[in-house]
């Protein structure tokens, strides 16, 4: 079979050309010495009756090209309803993330009671937040998408399945993200079934 190499010739190869699926990229990174100070939680602790208690994760609008700055969405999914919010921000840096956590709180139709989250939300900011509003705050192990997998399969069915996987990094796409995101909010709370 031929095909076109990337030198703009053709090649002949015994086997057909792979295609070419876009994924999400992980940009988790291990917290500081912050971590010893948050409790573990995996997937098998989550026995909470009421809503309230919610995971947290960063989804990359990168476009494969993770440099530089570019987009995230900061998404939250409440463990016992699947209610979920996403929020668009310009890059991780905490001032971001403690912004969208209290823009995204005020949307909630219950009180947040509990956080749990990735290492990549470990700060002191967000520890002495969580401290001053009496919001248990606990932490999924690193690499292991199991512990959060009710926030993991949200960013797949609500953030990449409206968004899709291409590169957004300026204000100005922050600006629309968000705007689609206010939208699909509606959409999946109010109209559509939530399974675990």
């Amino acid at each position: 079979m031929q095909h076109q190499c990337c030198h703009g010739g053709s090649a002949s190869t015994g086997r057909e050309a792979p295609t070419a699926h876009f994924r999400g990229r992980s940009h988790t990174r291990p917290g500081s010495l912050l971590k010893h100070q948050i409790p573990i939680r995996t997937f098998g602790d989550w026995d909470e009756q009421k809503p309230g208690f919610a995971e947290l994760d960063l989804v990359g609008h990168e476009g494969r090209v993770a440099r530089g700055d570019f987009a995230f969405t900061l998404n939250l999914t409440d463990v016992h309803t699947g209610w979920t919010e996403p929020r668009a921000i310009l890059n991780k840096a905490q001032k971001w993330t403690m912004k969208a956590i209290q823009e995204i709180e005020l949307l909630l139709p219950f009180e947040l009671l509990g956080i749990d989250n990735g290492s990549e939300f470990l700060n002191a900011h967000l520890i002495s937040y969580t401290r001053k509003h009496a919001i248990q705050f606990t932490r999924s192990r690193p690499y292991r998408k199991n512990d959060s997998c009710f926030v993991e399969q949200k960013n797949n069915s609500v953030v990449h399945r409206y968004v899709g996987y291409l590169r957004d990094d300026t204000p100005e796409e922050i600006q629309l993200l968000n705007e689609l995101h206010g939208w699909v909010r509606l959409f999946v709370n109010f109209f559509q079934r939530s399974a675990k």
